[in-house]
């Protein structure tokens, strides 16, 4: 699998998070394009990861912790991203959360089937686990 910047759907960009956004998460801080519910904790679980992460890392960026943006509006809305590499037997944990003010819309899912989309591309009929959103 080649690395890509983003995921797309018709509705949604799903796109790195960057470290200069984990660090404003982490220090507290609402970055400007965020909706008014973020940071959410599981920003700040993915906020962590990325700080944590080493530079030099060989992971595609598409495989870490993504900023779900609203295509419309340019707002992220929630975070999404597999909660690490492939394990022993192949599998993959996927998880995703909205803010409060963008649930109930069908965003984690097409989040969700962009991620499933990922998976299969790169090996087909992998093990997919999700966290609920």
């Amino acid at each position: 699998m080649t690395a890509m910047s983003h995921l797309e759907t018709r509705r949604l960009l799903l796109v790195p998070l960057t470290r200069s956004d984990a660090d404003a998460v982490l220090s507290g801080v609402r970055p400007s394009n965020w909706s008014a519910g973020s940071p959410t904790e599981g920003d700040v679980q993915f906020a962590r990861m990325v700080v944590k992460s080493p530079a030099d890392s060989n992971r595609p960026d598409s495989f870490g912790p993504l900023t779900v943006v609203e295509r419309e509006s340019g707002l992220v809305i929630g975070g999404a991203g597999f909660r690490g590499p492939r394990d022993s037997v192949g599998a993959v944990e996927s998880g995703c959360g909205m803010t409060l003010e963008w649930r109930s819309r069908g965003w984690a899912s097409d989040a969700g089937l962009a991620r499933l989309a990922l998976a299969w591309s790169e090996a087909p009929g992998p093990r997919v686990f999700a966290t609920p959103c």
